[in-house]
């Protein structure tokens, strides 16, 4: 039986300890085990045979970490280590600046903007992923825009009434349709610096856009 110290709520209540040498510590509050620590050091938090050096247990996601105080709250990082890599993982999420980001070993290798749009490796060479201009699904009258200033790689376009979906391939001021099914999905042009899509199909409808750069736009 291992080492115990519960903060009892029997009787008037107060603190209970026993032991033994087992080398392995419960924290336990009302009789009931919240923390082990066995003999190797290793801490578990809803499990009492912890495998790693933090184990943690729930059924449910009720799992909440905070940090900093006031301005500074949550300004912080999330760091998994392991003993290959000084840092071998890491969650950044700075609200103030709108953003969240993903590591691994000391470079970023994903960010999730304030607007939605998500980059991966965002250096020359690499590319990043937008997601709509307003939204998942976006309504767009006959005859309006979506722009991609600076861009270049490929668009995606989905018309949501009519399930149609058309491929552009976009760069070096020329754009070229390589693929559609069930009809053209819009227009798309290049005019001093700008892609421009435009909705050509007659009434206002709904759009889901999709665009990869292939090199970062301004």
């Amino acid at each position: 039986m291992p080492n115990v110290i519960n903060a009892t709520s029997t009787g008037n209540g107060g603190l209970i300890t026993q032991g033994d040498d087992s080398g392995i510590l419960n924290i336990q509050t009302n009789e009931t085990t919240a923390v082990t620590i066995d003999a190797s050091q290793n801490v578990g938090i809803g499990t009492t045979s912890p495998s790693k050096r933090l184990s943690l247990r729930t059924s449910s996601a009720d799992v909440g970490m905070s940090f900093g105080t006031g301005a500074n709250a949550f300004n912080q990082d999330i760091d998994f280590f392991n003993s290959a890599d000084s840092m071998s993982g890491r969650i950044r999420y700075y609200p103030d600046g709108g953003f969240m980001s993903l590591w691994t070993a000391s470079s970023e290798r994903m960010r999730i903007d304030s607007s939605g749009n998500v980059s991966i490796n965002q250096t020359p060479g690499k590319y990043t992923i937008d997601s709509t201009v307003n939204g998942v699904g976006t309504s767009i009258a006959n005859g309006g825009t979506v722009d991609y200033p600076a861009a270049s790689g490929m668009l995606i376009v989905n018309n949501w009434s009519t399930g149609g979906v058309t491929i552009y391939i976009c760069g070096g001021g020329a754009t070229v349709n390589v693929g559609s099914v069930s009809g053209t999905v819009g227009t798309f042009s290049y005019t001093a610096g700008v892609y421009r899509w435009t909705n050509n199909y007659g009434s206002t409808a709904t759009f889901g856009f999709f665009f990869v750069r292939t090199r970062p736009g301004a």
